[in-house]
């Protein structure tokens, strides 16, 4: 449900989304790509761990974060 995450926090290299109804919080880095920049397989924490294994990581999380990047001209389309 893309309603239920906000974009906390973007710039050139890192994405933040929450989760509005359990307060989860996701970090994407912002990474070079053959062709142009995409979000990290998995998102990261401030310590510049993985979060949580990407398996984990909700579907609609994963796809909210890339169509809001993609609309702020973060990654390429």
């Amino acid at each position: 449900m893309a309603e239920s995450y906000l974009v906390e926090n973007s710039d050139p290299n890192n994405f933040v989304i929450t989760h509005v109804g359990n307060d989860g919080k996701y970090v994407f880095h912002v990474v070079p790509v053959e062709g142009g920049r995409a979000l990290s397989l998995a998102p990261w924490n401030r310590q510049e761990r993985p979060s949580e294994p990407s398996e984990q990581i909700p579907n609609e999380a994963r796809a909210f974060a890339e169509r809001e990047a993609k609309k702020l001209g973060l990654i390429g389309q």
